[in-house]
């Protein structure tokens, strides 16, 4: 496992030290001294402040970039593996098929993760140069199990049908099946206590009970990220019964 590990990121060192410098120029914005700008421009108000500039603002736009960049390097860790040569090697491993699967799953989980550890250190890093104590440690580990959510769907496509097509076969597959559920909605049979009617207007008294929201969202937050590592486990265990059959669509 630690041998494919290694292989990956020796492979993928160009891609990762680009991504790294993209990262370190991207989070230079969170280190911008805020307080003297807005008391020097006259914006300053209870909202717009040093405090939400530092750990609110400035970081939903900077790990939203980062997450962005860390996309692109997962989304090529299967590009230089997918060769019928190397497969036939793996397979015939002690490893197998599976543990090349694993090991795609535990990179990505670890280049995610590693922005997760980066947003400490910046938090550090804004507390000591800003003075103002603080964190930004909800956008970026929100983030990180968002792009774990994308990254479970994707990968078992990717896998199936290489990276080629696999972005293309989930995109197709996902507005395939939005469309006919809105076709459903709007046309199909509804049971006569469901209806269009009844659902915005269960929403619009939802939104107005401000304990249930709050009892909801809180509820949402607890179990969402437990809820993304188990379909990120049960994307895995898809992905190991696609591998072979991804290996036949490999061009050499």
């Amino acid at each position: 496992m630690w041998g494919l590990l290694y292989k990956d990121f020796s492979v993928m060192k160009k891609d990762l030290l680009i991504c790294g410098g993209s990262v370190l120029g991207i989070s230079l914005l969170l280190f911008i001294p805020w307080e003297s700008l807005l008391q020097a421009s006259g914006v300053a108000s209870e909202f717009l402040n040093a405090e939400s500039m530092i750990y609110a603002i400035t970081p939903m736009v900077v790990y939203i970039c980062i997450f962005l960049v860390i996309s692109g390097v997962q989304s090529g860790i299967f590009a230089h593996d997918e060769r019928k040569v190397f497969s036939a090697y793996i397979t015939s491993s002690p490893m197998g098929g599976n543990g090349q699967v694993l090991s795609k799953y535990y990179m990505t989980l670890l280049l995610s993760f590693g922005v997760v550890v980066w947003g400490f250190l910046c938090d550090s890093f804004c507390t000591l140069i800003s003075g103002i104590k603080g964190s930004a440690a909800s956008i970026y580990i929100t983030m990180f199990f968002v792009q774990i959510l994308l990254r479970a769907v994707e990968m078992p496509f990717i896998i199936r049908f290489g990276e080629k097509h696999g972005r293309t076969y989930k995109i197709l597959l996902i507005s395939a099946i939005a469309f006919v559920g809105i076709v459903y909605l709007l046309f199909g049979p509804l049971p006569e206590s469901v209806s269009l009617d009844s659902f915005f207007e269960f929403i619009i008294r939802f939104s107005k009970n401000e304990a249930a929201v709050s009892t909801t969202m809180l509820g949402v937050a607890a179990l969402f990220p437990y809820i993304v590592l188990l379909l990120y486990y049960g994307s895995y265990k898809i992905s190991c019964k696609l591998y072979q059959k991804g290996v036949n669509n490999y061009d050499k």
